[in-house]
């Protein structure tokens, strides 16, 4: 069970890495294409 609970561990470390790269990607896509449109219009 000791693996177990390492695996169970490291996966959630990756997915929580990932998760927020993903969340800054986005915030910067849409800050950016908001700051295009604005000056664009």
């Amino acid at each position: 069970m000791y693996v177990f609970d390492k695996i169970i561990h490291y996966i959630n470390q990756y997915l929580s890495i990932s998760y927020g790269f993903l969340v800054s990607i986005a915030v910067v896509y849409f800050i950016t294409t908001d700051y295009l449109l604005f000056n664009c219009a």
